[in-house]
């Protein structure tokens, strides 16, 4: 996305934001909506139930943010047509988080990100980001699917486009002047919403949550296990995070259900290391007696099960220095989950054959048989494996 905007008058929305219906599909023709809302039923109906179950740990604050900017809560299917409601997901061209903000975009909205935080995948952070962003292209364009058209191609190259040949909503969304992708992407959302509106699609209720504060030192997968919880939930409602146990302080989300029990949580005392790295000739009784410990207390530190070490691999020391062991969000996928554009002569298999995985798991991740047919522009799941370089 272009975030630079020219130095075009701002239209007021007012008229539009209390109006009858929904804002999104005012102005245009019953036909197209009907067409948009058709194609978008076939094209989501068959993995909704995934979005609508990963929406529940998030959404809860995406409509609260949606109400307090005063925007149409419809806005709520964006994060369908760009990342299928996964915060984690990755696009092989940088975009990441619930709106698929690129680095640029995101820096140019103030949307910033540390060792521990990811401000994209951050859910209030990136959500208010991109629709205080989207807001302000509605009232650039007085139009909402202008506001996305504008989203997802740039809004200085629509504003051209527009010059061109201008558009209103009666002249239906074929006639938009963007390109087929654009013009796809906005049919998109606006079948969506359609469909939404009607009740053909619906958004499994919410979990509400409410902010904690811990602090530092954290380990919350330590607390989780305390608290008889699965340890992956707290990542499903904290994505922006970055690490599962840090030393600074943070605030969280948690299920309003839960709060008393993470303000009365014990506290739990972190394992203390420090890190060596195996060298030629290291065994795991060689590094133990070094350091004054036993071979199963360097086994438990490392979560070993076998005697086997390589050269270069890390390991943990327990150490009573005060030095503790960071460790990443365990649901952070290294960059490999990426949600990929289909291009004109892709198959499966040749989209397989560029990220170093199989059809059948493509297809899998996708909830699609290895004979679905895609089409260019058709955004798929791809967990992507590093390559060996061939010789």
């Amino acid at each position: 996305m272009d975030t630079h905007l020219e130095p075009i008058p701002l239209i007021k929305q007012a008229h539009l934001l209390g109006a009858p219906g929904d804002p999104l599909l005012a102005g245009l023709p019953a036909g197209e909506l009907s067409q948009c809302a058709h194609r978008a039923k076939l094209k989501f109906s068959p993995y909704w139930p995934v979005v609508s179950a990963r929406s529940v740990y998030v959404r809860h604050r995406v409509l609260r943010i949606l109400h307090e900017l005063k925007v149409p809560e419809a806005l709520q299917v964006v994060p369908v047509v760009e990342s299928t409601y996964d915060p984690y997901a990755l696009s092989p061209s940088g975009a990441s988080g619930l709106w698929q903000l690129m680095p640029r975009t995101a820096k140019g909205l103030g949307v910033k990100w540390t060792g521990l935080i990811d401000g994209r995948r951050h859910v209030e952070t990136s959500t208010r980001a991109a629709v205080q962003y989207l807001k302000k292209l509605h009232d650039r364009f007085d139009s909402w699917p202008l506001a996305f058209a504008a989203y997802h191609m740039g809004p200085n190259a629509l504003a051209r486009g527009l010059a061109k040949h201008p558009w209103k909503a009666s002249d239906g969304l074929h006639a938009m002047p963007v390109p087929d992708i654009t013009r796809e992407y906005v049919q998109n959302i606006i079948g969506l919403a359609v469909l939404v509106d009607r009740g053909d699609l619906r958004f499994e209720p919410a979990i509400e949550t409410s902010p904690v504060k811990l602090a530092a030192p954290f380990d919350l997968k330590a607390m989780q296990r305390q608290m008889g919880k699965d340890q992956l939930e707290v990542f499903r409602f904290n994505p922006g995070l970055n690490l599962a146990r840090a030393h600074e302080p943070v605030t969280i989300h948690v299920p309003s259900t839960d709060i008393e029990s993470w303000k009365q949580r014990p506290r739990v005392e972190l394992p203390k290391y420090r890190l060596v790295r195996v060298k030629k000739g290291d065994s795991l009784w060689s590094i133990a007696r070094k350091h004054h410990i036993s071979v199963s207390s360097l086994k438990a530190a490392n979560a070993l099960h076998g005697n086997m070490l390589r050269i270069g691999q890390s390991i943990r020391i327990p150490s009573n220095d005060g030095t503790i062991l960071a460790q990443a969000n365990p649901l952070l996928g290294n960059g490999k989950r990426l949600r990929y554009s289909v291009r004109k002569g892709d198959s499966l298999w040749s989209i397989a054959k560029r990220f170093g995985t199989t059809p059948a798991a493509i297809a899998r991740a996708n909830n699609m048989s290895l004979h679905s047919p895609i089409f260019p522009g058709d955004k798929i799941w791809v967990h992507a494996h590093p390559r060996r370089n061939e010789s």
